[in-house]
């Protein structure tokens, strides 16, 4: 998957995010080789072997876990990079000074509806005493 696509694919697909509503923790401070800390992080939170990388429009792509962590390492403190999940169901956002939080939501196949209720009659019924 070429850059240009994922960024479409993630103006799309991501979810709406607001910063102040995660938690965040330091990942990387800026001094020096950090890759290891990204990839436990990375571990952590997706269970995936692909994950699909946005730092830039230009800039991303669909890549193994490891080769995930070494791109969010090199541009970590850069940019704003968010990492998903190919069904959109796990996401994180490493910020620009080196800190990050990620989150799980439910697939939309697995969320559930109520019952439908059965309808409501409509008009009197007969019940004893009438006649």
């Amino acid at each position: 998957m070429n850059p240009r696509h994922l960024h479409d694919l993630f103006r799309r697909r991501f979810p709406a995010f607001h910063h102040v509503s995660h938690d965040w923790h330091v990942l990387v401070s800026g001094a020096g080789e950090e890759t290891d800390r990204v990839l436990t992080f990375l571990q952590k939170n997706f269970d995936d072997d692909m994950l699909l990388v946005h730092i830039t429009r230009h800039i991303g792509g669909e890549l193994p876990m490891a080769d995930a962590a070494r791109l969010v390492s090199e541009y970590a403190g850069r940019a704003e990079i968010r990492v998903f999940n190919r069904a959109f169901t796990s996401f994180a956002v490493i910020g620009s000074p080196g800190v990050a939080t990620a989150w799980k939501v439910l697939p939309a196949s697995s969320v559930t509806t109520a019952a439908p209720r059965p309808p409501v009659p409509t008009g009197r019924t007969q019940t004893e005493g009438d006649e």
